[in-house]
């Protein structure tokens, strides 16, 4: 699973964008790109099963914070 963020442009700004890392497959579109919007995903799209299996990961100097509370790998 991975996440990013597509930029619509002034007024809608952006969108957060969970797709199947190994499909390219879109999963889930949030609005915004707040960690609120996230942590929306994981509350409502996915069980407590697989909550306990996501593992965070980030390529920016801020990536521990943006886990999200999840286990930071890498």
């Amino acid at each position: 699973m991975g996440v990013d963020e597509i930029h619509l442009g002034k007024k809608q700004k952006f969108l957060t964008v969970v797709c199947n890392l190994q499909t390219g497959e879109p999963l889930w579109f949030g609005r915004d790109r707040k960690k609120e919007t996230l942590d929306e995903f994981f509350e409502k799209e996915l069980s407590a099963f697989q909550r306990k299996g996501v593992a965070a990961a980030g390529d920016g100097p801020d990536h521990q914070e943006r886990g999200h509370g999840h286990r930071a790998n890498g």
